[in-house]
Order: C-alpha cells, then structure tokens, then sequence
C-alpha cells in the first residue's frame, strides 16, 4: 500500500511544482522592488476622443530602467524613450523618435502616475497602473485544479487508479482533466479581459440600431458636405481619429465600427459587401445624419464606398479612395490565394482568442489588446476577407465595384513599398508587386472625369495613420471642390 501511495504523490506534486512553476515566471518582473516598473495606461486629450496611450517601465539585464510608449489609435508601438529618469518619486524620459518627452510624479500608493507630454506644446498626460488580476485568476484556477486532482488521487475513492494495473488510465484521465480546466480558465480569462475593456474603453458616440445589432457612430464638427470615413478591413473607427480631428473644424465627420469591430456588435452571421452598404446606409438614416456625403475609404473600405455610390448616387457628392483594393489587383490569382490564406489565418486566430491566448500574448499592450485580441475581432475579419472572395463575378473585372462618372475623386497611393513579406506571399518580386499595385491605382483615378491621383511619399499601406495630415488636406481639397463647383484639381482646400 506504501508503495501504490507513493506512486500517487508525484503526479499531483509535479502538476502543483509546474503551477508554482507558472505562478512564479508571471510575476517576475514584479521582483523589481522599483514602484514605477510594471505597465501603465492613460489617455492623451487630443481631440474629441483622446489617444490611448500604453506605458511600459522595465528593467534591462544591467537594471537600468526603460520606458516604451503605445499608442494604438495611431497604430504606433514601441516607441523607445531615452534617458529614463525615475528618484524621489519622479519620472522622466524622451522619446527623440517624435521629439517628445515626459514629466511625471507617482502617487504615494504608486497606483498612479501624475505629468505632462511636451511635444511642442505641453499637455496633461496622466497613467494608471494596468492590474493583471485576469491572469492572477488564471493562475489560480490552474493551482486549485491541480490540488483537486491531488486530493483526488490520494482519495480512498481512486484506490484502483492507484493499482499499477490502472496507472495509464490514472494518467489520461489527469491529461484530458488538466488540459479541460486550462481550456475553461483560458476561456475565464478571455470573458474577464474583455469585461475589463469595456469598463476602460466607453464608445466615445452612440451606438445605433440597425436591424436588431448596436452600432457605434461617431459624429464631430458641423457643416456640409458630411464627411464619412471608411476603415480598412478589421481596423476600428479610432484608426480615423487624427484625420477626423484636423476635418471638424472645417465641415460634419462622421466614423463608425462595422459589425464586429470596435465598440459594435458582432453579427450572428457572415455579411457580405452588399449587406455592409446597406447596414451603413441604414445606420446613417437612423442617426438623423442627412447627406450629401463624401465618402472616404481606405483599403477594403475603397471598395465598400465604391459599392455605396453605386447604391446610392444621389446622396454623393465626392469620394476620397485611400490605398484602396482595386479589381484588376484583388481578383488576380496571386491576390486571390492571399486572400484564402487570410482566411485560414483569421481562422487559426480566432480560435485561440477564444481561450485567451491572444490577449495573454499582448497583456503588455493593454489599449491595443482591447481591440485586436478579441475573438469578434478575428470573426468580424474573417467575415470580410470573405466577403471579398465571395463577391459575384461582374464585380470581379476593373470598374466592377462601380464608376464615378464627374464626381470630384482622388486617389491617394502610398510612395513607399511595403516592407513585409506580402510580395512572397503572392509569388512575385518587390518591384512587380508595386507596379501592379500603381497601375490599380491608375485604374481607380480613372473611374471618374474629375479626378487626382495624390501619392503619399512617406507612407506604406497605412497612410491614414503615418500621414493623416496629407488625407485630411486632400478630403478637405473634395469639401472645397463641392461647395464651389470647381474641379478638384482647381482646388487647394477651404483653407486657402
């Protein structure tokens, strides 16, 4: 009997050692006895929403200590502060990348940290301390599991789980236990982040109903035309911030999440480009937001305002396309197997954000981790990606989306090539892959009378969020041109 105990004990031992194990390389960067290490959270009041800012204080190999800056509305991250000063309860860094800095004092009970962003101008910038009590939950969830199998192998009642003849059976069962109960705690986890999201992050607008789901509109400024701002596939309305908060003062603007994304709910099931129109042309009727609109897509979003005024003609007065997807590119073999290992891809993600695993992957990134770690986030993209792959076929050729006739158009491309590895992905050179992407470009300049092409020299794919100046000019360039009644090329802005 000795013998068969004996046996028992390091199953439970070892599953207790490697939850200890776990609990103690979690918080181990809490070892630094320094109040100021660990991860903050705050908002810079820029414009009507603010900018999410993420601070991260750590110790390098030597302890010295160093600071990082996140801002996930400008889609910016990592970016180095230098000189980090921290004594007597005061803090202080640079960040030479944007030729900024930072002046803070930390509370007595180091929960807060309270200063000033100067970056020409200076203004408040206060953080708060990022609790990880989501995975504090885990860890324990993970510790009380392993000391019920404990209890339960050392139990009278697993006698024959004890025999030697059964011991296989002993370890099954505590394999499928175990990976049961991280399964739920990662679940647990999951559901707790994105409670803790919603508390942090309110919609800055209203949400709407349209057709039975809540949709977020964020409407700035006054004037007409209405400016409607487009996101890219799986982007939020707040990626449109900066460019909305140059447009206010001059005319109406208007952002909003489609189903899944941002602060919107998800729908119950897949919607194609058509029903996306229409769910954006319903919104705007329920919000009382009358038109004409110029509407402004950038990426996928080029594609779903094309489609708009293809719908609704009369309610346009102008569009602005942002490095949008053209046909001719889009439909092209080497862009249509993209687009399937998107799928997949969005798929594989999708399901580990089910149980946490995204979320526990950007815990460090909290602000960013509230928008693209979530499960309807990876759904909500999953869904457009195929709604592209999915589109009829006589919206498969140049023009398919949708001509513009005289409407005032430009067309910003980027200047840059893309710096990842999409052109290998696709089967084909650097250098074709830009000279496809110019001549859709081209092609969409085409699509109206009245038209310019505009090139953002510094950017990639992400101009609105490298240059939201240079697309807030051109916009404003289209304003112009509409209550006018001058061609856009005769146009330098309601500025000028």
């Amino acid at each position: 009997m000795v013998r068969l105990r004996f046996s028992a004990v390091p199953i439970g031992a070892s599953a207790l050692l490697l939850s200890l194990s776990i609990l103690v390389a979690t918080f181990a960067s809490a070892a630094d006895t320094r109040p100021i290490v660990g991860d903050w959270i705050g908002t810079l009041p820029v414009g009507q929403q603010g900018l999410r800012i993420a601070l991260h204080i750590n110790p390098d190999a030597a302890g010295n200590l160093t600071a990082s800056i996140d801002s996930p509305d400008q889609n910016t991250f990592d970016l180095a502060g230098d000189k980090v000063f921290f004594k007597g309860g005061q803090l202080g860094f640079k960040v030479p990348s944007v030729d900024a800095g930072y002046c803070g004092n930390l509370s007595s009970d180091s929960k807060t940290i309270t200063g000033i962003w100067i970056q020409g101008s200076t203004l408040q910038l206060d953080f708060s301390r990022k609790t990880h009590f989501a995975e504090i939950v885990y860890v324990i969830l993970g510790l009380f599991a392993c000391f019920l199998l404990y209890s339960f192998l050392r139990s009278p009642t697993a006698e024959g789980f004890r025999s030697w003849r059964w011991r296989w059976v002993a370890v099954a069962v505590t394999s499928v236990a175990v990976v049961a109960i991280l399964l739920a705690a990662g679940l647990a986890y999951e559901k707790i982040g994105e409670a803790r999201d919603t508390r942090n992050y309110p919609p800055p607008g209203k949400l709407v109903d349209v057709n039975g789901l809540k949709l977020h509109l964020f409407c700035t400024g006054t004037g007409m035309p209405v400016v409607v701002l487009e996101s890219g596939s799986g982007l939020p309305s707040s990626n449109w911030s900066p460019v909305q908060d140059q447009l206010a003062p001059t005319t109406e603007v208007c952002v909003y999440d489609r189903p899944g994304l941002g602060w919107s709910q998800p729908s119950p099931t897949p919607l194609s480009m058509e029903d996306q129109v229409k769910d954006l042309h319903t919104l705007l009727s329920n919000a009382g937001v009358a038109g004409p609109y110029i509407m402004v897509g950038h990426s996928y979003g080029g594609a779903l305002v094309r489609l708009y005024v293809k719908s609704y003609p009369s309610q346009i007065a102008g569009v602005v396309l942002v490095e949008s997807v053209e046909e001719g590119f889009t439909y092209a073999p080497a862009s249509s197997s993209a687009m399937l290992e998107g799928l997949a891809s969005t798929r594989e993600s999708e399901r580990k954000a089910r149980f946490g695993l995204i979320r526990f992957r950007m815990r460090r990134d909290l602000a960013d981790a509230a928008v693209f770690s979530t499960p309807r986030y990876f759904q909500a993209t999953h869904d457009e990606i195929e709604s592209m792959v999915d589109a009829p076929a006589e919206m498969r050729v140049p023009g398919g989306f949708g001509k513009l006739g005289d409407l005032p158009l430009i067309v910003i491309r980027r200047g840059k090539r893309l710096s990842g590895n999409q052109a290998v992905t696709m089967g084909m050179s650097s250098e074709q892959l830009e000279q496809s992407w110019k001549e859709g470009q081209l092609r969409l300049a085409a699509l109206s009378e009245n038209s310019e092409l505009v090139v953002a020299e510094s950017s990639e794919h992400g101009v609105p969020f490298t240059q939201p100046s240079l697309v807030a000019d051109e916009i404003d360039r289209v304003v112009d041109a509409v209550r006018r009644h001058i061609p856009v090329k005769e146009s330098y802005g309601t500025q000028q």
